[in-house]
């Protein structure tokens, strides 16, 4: 529970110190200000790129195009508003991805016409199949690129597959979309919800590990991308970019908080976009389009 109140702590440290040098009490705001840039960094929460308002989000020819995006297709809101298919459709056309992660898009089962319209873009694709359902696929990546190596575990909202770039470059992707606390849920089977958000934590950090596990010997170029149900300075956000030693793309280029979930008037950024040293995030965006409950997050990342 802690971890979801740094961006407010931080918040604070800030209007103290500014009030504290206001009143001239200048010891007091360094420490304040000390505080909250050093909480900052270590959580990696408002990062503050200049480069984020002039670069062009133009993807270059050694780049490539990243979108995640929950988009939720078991949601009220999709179900109620079928002419927010074509719309959705037209602005996944529009940010012209390489690869696109869609955690949470159960395409299989809700809508097939999505799924076709996808195919028509992209040549490759795979799904993971939820709770051993196939009309119900947690996650769809789609590929201009040839996908092979497909391994899958955990919840199945997890697997890995490399992704072929060219003939002499080939990156692992992980698309994922780990354990959510589902308040909802635990509150309808009359769990606590403090219960229920510590089963979340301790499942997503078991996920994570998971992850960590499975690439324990890999060496090459990784991405990971998706809903990763938890915020950066996060245990389980922690031991993947340590133990794997990955960037964080929002971290890297993006500019202030940054949320992309707004579930009951909660921000939060919850979906990530990961990668090695192999790459550099060179612009990254998180479009304010409502066909969920989360934001989208696309990024174009150089090839180093």
């Amino acid at each position: 529970m802690f971890i979801l109140l740094i961006p407010i702590i931080i918040a604070s440290f800030i209007i103290l110190s500014i009030l504290f040098f206001i009143r001239r009490s200048l010891i007091a705001g360094a420490i304040f200000l000390f505080a909250a840039i050093l909480l900052n960094y270590f959580t990696q929460t408002f990062p503050l790129n200049s480069s984020y308002f002039y670069t062009s989000s133009s993807k270059k020819n050694n780049q490539i195009r990243i979108l995640s995006y929950n988009i939720k297709y078991n949601s009220e809101y999709l179900r109620n508003n079928k002419d927010s298919l074509s719309a959705l459709i037209s602005f996944i056309k529009q940010q012209d991805a390489d690869i696109l992660v869609l955690p949470e898009s159960r395409i299989n089962s809700t809508n097939k016409k999505l799924r076709k319209k996808l195919d028509k873009i992209y040549p490759y694709n795979l799904g993971s199949v939820y709770n051993g359902n196939e009309l119900y696929l947690e996650t769809y990546v789609f590929s201009r690129y040839p996908i092979s190596n497909v391994k899958q575990y955990g919840n199945y909202y997890i697997y890995e597959a490399d992704i072929n770039l060219s003939d002499n470059f080939t990156m692992k992707l992980i698309a994922c979309h780990l354990e959510s606390n589902q308040s909802n849920s635990s509150l309808r089977n009359g769990e606590g919800f403090i219960n229920n958000i510590k089963k979340g934590y301790e499942t997503r950090n078991k996920e994570a590990k998971m992850i960590c596990d499975s690439l324990s010997q890999y060496q090459g170029p990784l991405i990971i991308a998706g809903d990763l149900n938890d915020i950066s300075g996060s245990k389980s956000l922690n031991t993947l970019q340590e133990e794997l030693d990955l960037s964080d793309a929002w971290w890297k280029s993006g500019f202030g908080y940054g949320a992309t979930s707004f579930s009951k008037h909660l921000y939060f950024r919850l979906d990530h976009i990961l990668f090695s040293h192999h790459f550099k995030s060179s612009s990254i965006e998180i479009p304010k389009i409502d066909f969920s409950d989360h934001y989208p997050i696309v990024t174009n990342i150089e090839i180093q």
